[in-house]
């Protein structure tokens, strides 16, 4: 599964809580750029402070 996400984007909403990070961790470590977003957006960004801020977008959607 690594190379046929490596380099794509992924938009993962509710990523503030759950699964959400656990998902957003997995897909970066294989190489995925990651678009977080949530209602919540000052706890999405804490989610995604844990991942490469080149490779990641966070956000309110």
């Amino acid at each position: 599964m690594t190379e046929r996400i490596k380099d794509k984007v992924l938009v993962i909403t509710g990523a503030s809580s759950r699964i959400g990070p656990g998902m957003a961790r997995s897909f970066h470590a294989a190489g995925a750029l990651a678009a977080l977003g949530d209602l919540r957006q000052h706890v999405v960004e804490r989610a995604a402070a844990d991942l490469d801020s080149e490779r990641t977008f966070s956000g309110r959607m």
